[in-house]
């Protein structure tokens, strides 16, 4: 709470003291403080005060110096220790302090009056635990920053916000620098607008404050880099280095080190250079900015490090390998020694391999591009950070190595493939496996151990870093020793937490860290006939993988994430059913069948045979149904006559190639005694029907926020009624011989009936309703479900993925019917987040899914589902029961478009069960209304 220094000189000149010395340079490394002011606060010594706010957060402070006899004191702190400060001092001086209870009343008078004075008239009195709290959440921010977990570091800094706007009130100055780094998480997870919009606030507030307003200018920097807006981006970090360095020029008279701001703005603008292309103000920067990081106070080593990793970037684009192969070894042996395995770690890996790669160092790229792969299925819980893009390069490096390895590189990135998680699947599940883990004490404790044990070690390698780059007559070689120790306990710590969540409970493991599986693993769980597909998307190219008979075939596609996905969307459209029309729009079959060429045309020979192909899609790709790939050319609109995928094989889509071992290690099917249960028609808008198209009602839905508390019921109530859900589900029951009462509808068709039904005695439960996905709410960030908003409670009328998961159920098939994958404005492809609700139901006991891209009219969907119930029934499988009930429609004129036949994929086991019950005979189905 408070400081205090003895200096033995006789300064005589106390105001000098307070504003030119070392004590004084301490202070101010922390403290913005107001000219020295006498006071009596140590009579009958001489004294001088200075009133003072500490630099993060806007702290109220006080700084005093002291004459004492021979000796000087400089003494800081909160408002709230100026008593103990006189105590302290007498102390020190070999006298009795005044008692508690005596002499108190004047000095407690002239105490309020100064208190008044730094915190304003409501004498609102700061206390260490609202400073501490704050420090300690910045410093977890900025940890969880460095290890880039950007919604950690988020979650911290908003904590901190909290107890700034709790003290001080809503957008004071000292939050602008808080906002600042909120918002640059933000930036780090995509989120752009929302970072924007924070950015935007900041800046009033930032502006008075030369440090803060520097800073927050090369994190808007960075947030322009990340938009690919490099002009705007270099002209943002030259701005705040100007700012930095004049900053640093007025305080130039009273301190001797560098800034670490301006070596700060100096990396941001090193980066900016680089992205256009000025490489020798790029190395000229980073030069500088390692020089200034280094010898600054506090040697901000992870800086330097990955300062280090640019300018060997920046040296391989100039021509110098070998100097910029030692500039990424410096890199590695930073990270290892300041962040061990984190996400940093793992991408300074990658970017060393990529510098030893364009070498022709093949040995060392790939050992490079492995220790990052193997760090990261030691990061478990971090996984979902990582992007096909940070993988990228080691995927083409191992694909484009010829050989004698080139069939072992073909499976390594086979493997190394499955290491990277969709942002938004992996939110939703990072969320999906924190909700399990509060429900279940158990998985809890040790998952709460786990992050407890994560930020100690990170901790414990700063402070062995910052002891081992101090110079070496200043270096103690017995604290050296302890935090070795300390470093070696906590590591031993976390790894035995991790053991024991990964063993005690290997399903909620599997959710948050599936391991990868090579080609050997992989077909040993195929089944003749069978082949597995896995695609990854990542910025630049298109990884393809076909496993089949131990042996993988692998290419890499041309087609950029951004291409893709304006293909994928392209084939969307002519899948609509345009606004007030009775027919879908015209359906590209060139344009499917180019998309075919180009990511299975190469493995057409591995293809041959297949008659059960298992799909991991990515991207924009999870957004389409595989079976309207098209693999021969076609004449235009001549649907029945098309070469669909779906008439060579039957298609089962999965969430990850992992999923295929839990699946397959579920050996037996359902032994639940009911055959079906379904819930749709949910008590939402107004009778008569409308179309499950939703578009207007989420866009007002999009406005709430559910990071705290649930979505305003009555938005949800707001959404368009679906009375014709009714007639599918009763359908279905039909189909598979359920009872009329095994059907739930309207106001019983809510989360309450959900967690009062024993599902686990069901085979097929079927939803039937609105899907929400994450890409659809602002706030929302898991995929959910539409039931019927009850009146009042907690309860928001949506069953999201987390809450899924918590179900228990024994099935061998849960039905989502109308779960629409395109955004609220049409541009957004959702299928990755379609993947998480769907992982969420396996996770709960269901072996497939069978989910709809889009809804269509009720004829054809009665049709489709009675058909492959039927044909399930028969002992095809989900899968080929899906086929054949596809290429029904399709072979009939009126539904022969892909609109009618195509929205449905099986995910998770299509295969026949082992030893299927053989369901009772189906009642003949009622004759049903057409859709609107």
């Amino acid at each position: 709470s408070g400081y205090v220094r003895r200096i033995r000189a006789n300064f005589r000149d106390l105001k000098r003291y307070a504003t030119d010395s070392l004590w004084q340079r301490d202070v101010d490394r922390f403290l913005d403080c107001a000219a020295p002011d006498d006071t009596t606060m140590l009579s009958p010594n001489r004294a001088v005060l200075r009133q003072c706010r500490m630099h993060d957060g806007g702290w109220p402070q006080v700084a005093v110096a002291a004459a004492v006899g021979p000796l000087v004191y400089g003494m800081s702190g909160v408002p709230a220790v100026v008593p103990l400060l006189k105590d302290a001092v007498a102390l020190l001086e070999g006298q009795k302090p005044p008692s508690a209870a005596a002499g108190r009343e004047g000095f407690a008078a002239y105490n309020a009056r100064l208190i008044e004075q730094v915190v304003g008239k409501s004498t609102k009195l700061v206390g260490i635990q609202q400073m501490g709290a704050f420090d300690k959440l910045m410093q977890l921010g900025l940890l969880r920053n460095q290890a880039a977990d950007y919604a950690g570091a988020e979650a911290a800094y908003r904590r901190a916000l909290d107890i700034q706007e709790r003290t001080f009130g809503v957008d004071t100055m000292g939050s602008g620098n808080t906002l600042c780094q909120i918002a640059l998480q933000l930036s780090g997870q995509r989120r752009h607008a929302d970072a924007a919009a924070l950015f935007a606030r900041a800046e009033t507030l930032v502006k008075a404050i030369p440090r803060d307003y520097g800073r927050c200018l090369t994190f808007r920097s960075y947030d322009a880099s990340r938009l690919g807006k490099y002009p705007e981006e270099l002209a943002l970090a030259e701005q705040s280095l100007q700012i930095r360095r004049d900053e640093a020029a007025q305080a130039g008279n009273r301190s001797n080190r560098p800034s670490e701001g301006v070596a700060h703005s100096l990396y941001g603008v090193a980066l900016a250079a680089k992205n256009v292309k000025d490489l020798a103000l790029a190395e000229r920067s980073i030069r500088e900015s390692i020089d200034a990081f280094a010898a600054s106070r506090g040697a901000n080593f992870w800086w330097v490090g990955h300062a280090r990793g640019e300018l060997a970037q920046i040296l391989q684009l100039q021509g110098k390998p070998e100097e910029a192969a030692n500039q990424g070894r410096q890199m590695i042996e930073l990270f290892d020694l300041v962040l061990g395995d984190s996400v940093r770690a793992v991408r300074g890996y990658v970017m060393y391999g990529n510098v030893l790669a364009a070498q022709g160092k093949t040995g060392a790229a790939l050992a490079a591009y492995r220790s990052g792969a193997q760090m990261v299925l030691r990061l478990r819980l971090e996984r979902g950070e990582f992007a096909g893009r940070d993988f990228a390069s080691y995927l083409s490096f191992a694909l484009a190595t010829a050989g004698r390895d080139a069939a072992a590189l073909a499976d390594e990135a086979f493997a190394a493939s499955q290491l990277p998680a969709d942002r938004t699947t992996g939110r939703a599940v990072a969320l999906m496996s924190a909700r399990v883990a509060a429900d279940d004490p158990a998985i809890g404790g040790l998952a709460r151990a786990y992050q407890d044990a994560t930020t100690q070690l990170a901790e414990l390698r700063q402070s062995l870093a910052r002891e081992g780059e101090k110079p070496a007559d200043k270096r103690d070689a017995k604290r050296e020793a302890e935090l070795k120790q300390q470093l070696r306990a906590a590591t031993e710590k976390l790894e035995g937490t991790e053991a024991q969540l990964q063993s005690a409970h290997p399903r909620y493991a599997q959710l948050t860290n599936p391991r990868p599986l090579n080609a050997a693993e992989t077909s040993a769980l195929l089944r003749p006939g069978e082949a597995l597909l896995s695609m990854l998307v990542t910025q630049d190219e298109t990884f393809v993988f076909l496993v089949r008979e131990k042996k993988v075939r692998a290419h890499a596609v041309k087609l950029r994430a951004e291409e893709l996905e304006g293909m994928v969307a392209r084939l969307r459209n002519g899948l609509a059913l345009p606004d007030g029309e009775d027919h879908p729009r015209s359906f590209d079959l060139a344009l499917s069948h180019e998309l075919y060429t180009k990511l299975l045309g190469p493995l057409a020979g591995g293809l041959a045979g297949v008659k059960h192909l298992l799909i991991v899609p990515s991207g924009p790709l999870a957004s389409l149904p595989p079976a309207v790939l098209v693999s021969k050319p076609s004449a235009p609109r001549d649907y029945r006559a098309a070469a669909w995928l779906a008439k060579d094989m039957a298609l089962t889509v999965l969430p990850s190639v992992a999923a295929l071992r839990e699946l397959r290690a579920v050996a037996r099917p359902s032994q639940a005694p009911q055959a079906f249960i379904g819930f749709g028609n949910p008590r939402i808008g107004e009778d008569g029907g409308a179309a499950r198209g939703k578009r207007g009602s989420v866009q007002a839905l999009a406005e709430a926020c559910r990071e705290q508390a649930g979505v305003d019921r009555d938005l949800v109530r707001a959404l368009p009624a679906l009375p014709e859900t009714a007639d599918e589900l009763r359908a279905i029951a039909a189909a598979v011989n359920a009872p009329a009462d095994s059907v739930i509808l309207g106001s019983r068709a809510s989360e309450a009936t959900l967690r009062a039904t024993d599902l686990s005695r069901y085979k097929v439960l079927a939803f039937a309703t609105h899907g929400l996905l994450p890409a659809e709410l602002k706030c929302q960030r898991e995929p959910a479900l539409v039931l019927t908003p009850p009146a009042e409670g907690a309860d928001d009328g949506l069953l999201d993925a987390s809450e899924i998961t918590r179900l228990k159920l024994d099935a061998n098939l849960v039905l989502l019917s109308a779960c629409n994958t395109a955004g609220p404005d049409g541009g957004t492809l959702g299928g990755e987040s379609l993947s998480g609700l769907v992982r969420a139901f396996i996770y709960a006991g269901s072996r497939a899914v069978l989910a709809s891209h889009w809804a269509i009219a009720s004829e054809p969907t009665v049709a489709l589902t009675t058909t492959l119930f039927r044909r399930n029934g028969e002992g095809a499988g989900w899968a080929e029961a899906l086929r054949k009930s596809q290429l029904a429609l399709a072979e009939q004129a009126d539904t022969s478009h892909p609109f009618y036949w195509a929205p449905f994929v099986v995910v998770g086991e299509g295969a026949p069960a082992a030893a299927a019950a053989k369901p009772a005979q189906p009642r003949p189905a009622q004759p049903q209304p057409k859709r609107p």
